[in-house]
């Protein structure tokens, strides 16, 4: 049983990560989509944004441990989600006058 990710705050396990990797900072992202991030897809790529360093990476849908509702996240990562619609948001009004 799956479930949906896009949009979502994913914890990637640290087993997955290098050693040094292995913190807080480098566990949590926002799922922007991929064929793994679907409900029942037959995929495997889930493409996040990490809420800390704001770097985007590809993970296995297996390398993702759960999500996290916003208020359960530490303070600095959600500052780090507000960063992050913001530029969304950015994104889309530049869209938006272009055409």
């Amino acid at each position: 049983d799956s479930i949906e990710l896009s949009g979502k705050i994913v914890v990637i396990r640290a087993s997955t990560l290098r050693p040094e990797y292995q913190s807080a900072t480098h566990q949590f992202y926002i799922c922007e989509g991929g064929f793994g991030a679907a409900a029942n897809s037959r995929g495997t790529s889930c493409f996040c944004h990490n809420l800390y360093s704001g770097h985007k990476e590809r993970f296995s849908h297996r390398d993702i441990l759960g999500t996290l509702e916003e208020k359960e996240l530490p303070e600095w990562a959600r500052l780090g989600l507000v960063q992050y619609r913001q530029s969304q948001r950015e994104k889309k009004e530049a869209f938006r006058e272009e055409r």
